[in-house]
């Protein structure tokens, strides 16, 4: 009687473990389901994070970079300028007495900062006599547009009379003063718009209120006569 008891009332259970089970294995894929989701969700949202970070990171970097770019140009085209002088001032206190690339450069360099890497590349490659390259080299690290005149002037500082180098470097620093000039213009330009820009504003304002205003009154009357 124990026995049948007992296989009866296993029987009867069977079916309600083999339930339980499967209860657990469909809550267990619903889990794991929503798991996936939310896993596969929070790595889109990382990735369209990352791809967001990256974007607005290389358009700060293109902006920043030109800003750098142009600022390292202008200082270059300084320091250019102020060479040209320096040359004109030294050919002038030497008299007829030959000027030299080698010993013109050891002296630029003294006070360069931004044509520095340039002025001394320039110079070991001018001791190698490869004066073709040293003129190239010079270009491509000065960062400027006048580099390469500049560069040809202090190459051929051997080659030619003093007198002659005096007449190009006048041209010369006379072309490079002229695009100081234009470019601090506008400069001061863009200073003064941005100077009247808030009192532009505030006439836009003024005017907008007034008009506001205006319109106001205006419909206020209207709906007194109304009423």
């Amino acid at each position: 009687m124990d026995t049948f008891s007992t296989a009866v009332s296993g029987a009867l259970m069977m079916p309600a473990v083999a339930g339980a089970v499967l209860v657990k294995k469909s809550i267990a894929g619903i889990s794991l389901h929503g798991l996936a989701g939310r896993l596969k969700e929070r790595i889109s949202t990382d990735f369209v994070e990352s791809r967001a970070v990256k974007s607005a990171d290389k358009i700060a970097d293109k902006i920043f970079g030109k800003a750098r770019a142009k600022s390292r140009s202008q200082k270059a085209d300084e320091e250019i300028f102020n060479g040209l002088g320096y040359i004109r001032n030294r050919i002038m206190s030497s008299e007829d007495s030959k000027i030299t690339t080698d010993n013109m450069i050891e002296e630029l360099l003294a006070n360069a900062e931004i044509l520095r890497p340039a002025y001394m590349r320039m110079l070991s490659l001018v001791r190698v006599d490869d004066r073709r390259r040293a003129a190239e080299e010079f270009i491509d690290m000065a960062f400027s547009e006048h580099a390469r005149e500049y560069g040809r002037i202090l190459i051929q500082l051997d080659e030619v009379t003093p007198g002659e180098v005096y007449e190009t470097l006048k041209a010369f620093q006379k072309t490079i003063g002229e695009s100081r000039i234009t470019r601090l213009k506008k400069r001061d330009e863009l200073v003064s718009d941005l100077l009247y820009l808030p009192v532009v504003l505030n006439l836009v304002i003024i005017f907008f209120n007034f008009i506001y205003t205006a319109y106001f009154i205006q419909q206020k009357d209207m709906l007194s006569m109304l009423m």
